[in-house]
C-alpha cells in the first residue's frame, strides 16, 4: 500500500530507506520511585509471562496502512507514557490501574505547532512528571531533529527544538535517559567515513542547553549505530545498538559508558542471534534489555551488572511473545516483576505490502 506521504517510522526505518537498515528505539528510564529493588539470585533461567495490551491502543495505533510501531516508554507514579509513529506521531498515557489508555497524540500536533505531524517520536525519559521526547522530522532533502517536553501534572507539550544548535541540524536523535537532573542523548548523524553511512552521537540536555559529547565515542565505534541509553542510576549508562552493514547480517551492541572512566565494550555477550538491542530498563543489579532476534522474533535479555554475565530469556526456538509481535523498542520497569514492553508487530517492508500496527504488552519475569 502506498503511503501518505515519504515517511517511516522510526530512524531504524530511515536507514532501511537507505540500504542499512531501520529503527525504533528506544531506551527509556524509570523514575518513579527512589527505591529500588535488588534482584533475586536464581540458579535457574527466569520465567517469562506475557499479557498483550495491544488491544487498549487506539485505531491509529493499529492502522495496518501505514508502518506503525511504539518506539519509547517511561513511567511516573502509576501512569505510563508511551511514544512513536505511524501515519502520524503517536503520543498516550496507559493508566496501570485502570487499565485505561488515552490518546494524545492530536494534542501534541496542536500545542507542538506547524509541522509536527511530520516528526518521528523515537524516545522518551523523564525527571519525575516532566518528560523529554525526542526524534527527528523529514524535511524533504534529509533529516532534522526535534524535541519536545511534557509535563504529566498539567498535561502540557512544549516544542524544544530550537534548543538544538544548528550545528547539529543533520542528527537522528533515537535514544533518551536521565540521571542527576539531566537528560542523555544518542542518536546518529550522516558521515562520509563511516562503513555505515552514518556514525554515532551522543549529548546531553539540561533543559537550557544542549550539549555534544560525541567526542567521547572511541573511534573503533565507526560501525557502531547507537538505539538505546540507559541510565544505571550510578553515574554509568548501558547503551544499546546494532553493528554491521545491514539488517539481517548485523549484531546486537551493547555498551557500558562512564562519563570519568569512557567505554567498556561488553558486546561479546550477546547472544548470536540477536539483530540488534534498541532498549533497556534498570531493576537493581541487573538490566533488562529487549531488541529483535532471528527468525524476527523479539529479543529479551537480562545483563547481571555485578557478575557481568547476560542470560537470554529467547534463545532460537523460544518465543514467548505473542506471533503478532516482531521487535520490542523498549521496555521499563515499573514494580516487583513487571515491566512493560512496545514495538511493532511485523517486518518492514511487510510480506502483505502494507504496513504495521503497534505493539503494547506486560511482562512478567519469574525468579528474577
Amino acid at each position: 500500500m502506498t503511503l501518505k506521504r515519504d515517511k517511516v517510522v522510526s530512524s531504524l526505518f530511515v536507514v532501511m530507506m537507505l540500504g542499512i537498515l531501520f529503527f525504533m528505539a528506544v531506551p527509556t528510564m524509570y523514575v518513579g520511585s527512589s527505591s529500588s529493588v535488588a534482584a533475586a539470585q536464581s540458579t535457574s533461567t527466569p520465567a517469562v509471562v506475557v499479557t498483550d495490551l495491544t488491544s487498549v491502543l487506539p485505531r491509529s495505533y493499529n492502522n495496518s496502512e501505514y508502518l506503525t510501531a511504539l518506539g519509547g516508554i517511561a513511567v511516573f507514579g502509576n501512569k505510563i507514557l508511551v511514544v512513536g509513529s505511524g501515519q502520524y506521531p503517536l503520543v498516550g498515557v496507559y493508566n496501570i490501574q485502570t487499565g485505561k489508555f488515552t490518546d494524545l497524540s492530536n494534542q501534541f500536533e496542536q500545542e507542538i505547532g506547524s509541522g509536527a505531524d511530520e516528526w518521528t517520536l523515537s524516545s522518551v525519559a523523564n525527571i519525575g512528571p516532566y518528560f523529554l521526547i525526542v526524534g527527528y522530522r523529514y524535511t524533504g532533502s534529509g533529516y532534522e531533529p526535534v524535541m519536545a517536553s511534557y509535563n504529566m501534572i498539567t498535561n502540557t507539550f512544549y516544542n524544544l527544538s530550537s534548543r538544538i544548535p544548528a550545528s547539529y541540524s543533520n542528527w537522528i536523535l533515537d535514544g533518551v535517559t536521565s540521571y542527576g537532573g539531566t537528560f542523555y542523548i544518542v542518536g546518529v548523524e550522516p558521515s562520509s567515513t563511516s562503513p555505515l553511512g552514518y556514525k554515532s552521537v551522543m549529548a546531553t540536555f539540561n533543559g537550557i542547553q544542549f550539549k555534544n559529547i560525541s567526542s567521547a565515542i572511541p573511534s573503533g565505534y565507526d560501525n557502531y549505530y547507537f538505539i538505546g541509553i540507559t541510565s544505571l542510576e550510578n553515574g554509568e549508562f548501558l547503551i544499546t545498538g546494532w553493528a554491521g552493514y545491514m539488517y539481517p547480517y548485523s549484531g546486537g551492541v551493547l555498551l557500558l559508558y562512564s562519563p570519568y572512566k569512557g567505554f567498556t565494550n561488553l558486546t561479546s555477550l550477546v547472544p548470536s542471534n540477536v539483530f540488534w538491542l534498541s532498549g533497556a530498563t534498570r531493576h537493581g543489579d541487573e538490566v533488562v534489555i529487549v531488541g529483535v532476534t532471528y527468525p524476527d522474533t523479539p529479543a529479551l535479555g537480562i545483563l547481571n551488572l555485578a557478575s557481568g554475565t547476560y542470560t537470554d530469556l529467547t534463545p532460537s526456538g523460544t518465543n514467548p511473545f505473542p506471533s503478532t509481535y516482531y521487535w520490542l523498542g523498549d521496555i521499563v520497569w515499573v514494580q516487583g516483576n513487571a515491566f512493560y514492553v512496545v514495538g511493532q508487530s511485523q517486518q518492514y517492508p511487510p510480506p502483505s505490502g502494507c504496513g504495521s500496527w503497534a505493539v503494547f504488552g506486560k511482562v512478567t519475569i519469574n525468579n528474577l
